[in-house]
């Protein structure tokens, strides 16, 4: 990977990170996060799991210091933006009904 690639993917891991944070809050369900893992599910399809699992601990961390999240609802999303990136960086498919849809896949 090169140093223009690297820069793009972390450039938008910043993006995404703040986006979650920003829109996170706004709609929260008491004990759950919606907005959180749609944001980590779309990180996932587009960065891969590395990057989505640096994504996941960072908003998670920041919404701990920021809104007094408990800790517990960091295990959650780490592993589930974890376990999304990777599923489609091996598959590089998201199935929808009769065909699947091929998103942006990193290289």
């Amino acid at each position: 990977m090169n140093t223009n690639q690297r820069l793009t993917k972390h450039l938008f891991l910043a993006i995404m990170i703040a986006l979650d944070v920003i829109l996170s809050p706004i709609l929260r369900i008491e004990g759950m996060a919606p907005m959180s893992s749609v944001m980590n599910i779309l990180a996932a399809s587009l960065m891969g799991g590395p990057y989505t699992l640096l994504m996941a601990l960072l908003c998670g961390i920041i919404r701990m210091v920021l809104l007094g999240i408990p800790p517990l609802a960091l295990t959650g999303a780490v592993f589930g933006a974890y376990l999304a990136g990777t599923l489609f960086q091996r598959h590089q498919h998201i199935p929808s009904g009769r065909r699947s849809v091929k998103l942006l896949a990193p290289a």
